[in-house]
């Protein structure tokens, strides 16, 4: 995407509107989380009810305005991100609940900005305490996501 197209497409996010947008793995339809009119919008459009969202955050620490991140889901950040992998952890932003579904979670991802290697989706990784569940391989293998957490506890997988 050029520069011009992405101030554009910011410029209609902070209308309301609803975008279509490359990421690292698939073309994704998006809108300003927190405009529940626009969310409302874009979950018709999607024909999805109920299903949370995914939230496109700048950096770590963006993420970390939004959601909680454990020592796990800060190794996966780390490793991955960048990339493929949408971690779902508990939402601290009072997001509306048509963004995170009821169970007050929320999914997260940093896209790379690379080329698009379309055909695969993200891995979805939920990371809650102590658990850490794939509820979607994609890009990223599970086999790598676990071994990855083993290896930064330093415990063999």
């Amino acid at each position: 995407m050029s520069e011009a197209s992405m101030r554009e497409a910011a410029r209609a996010v902070r209308e309301g509107k609803t975008i279509v947008f490359p990421t690292d793995t698939v073309y994704g339809l998006g809108c300003d989380p927190f405009n529940i009119d626009a969310v409302q919008r874009l979950m018709a459009i999607k024909k999805r009810t109920g299903a949370p969202l995914p939230i496109l955050v700048a950096s770590l620490e963006h993420a970390r305005q939004i959601g909680s991140f454990n020592a796990k889901a800060e190794c996966l950040a780390r490793a991955f991100w960048p990339g493929a992998l949408t971690l779902v952890v508990p939402d601290v932003s009072n997001l509306p609940v048509e963004v995170t579904g009821s169970n007050g979670t929320v999914g997260l991802l940093i896209l790379d900005g690379g080329r698009a290697n379309l055909g695969f989706e993200s891995t979805v990784v939920a990371v809650d305490a102590d658990i850490v569940q794939v509820l979607r391989e994609g890009a990223i293998p599970s086999e790598k996501v676990f071994a990855t957490i083993a290896l930064s506890a330093g415990t063999p997988e």
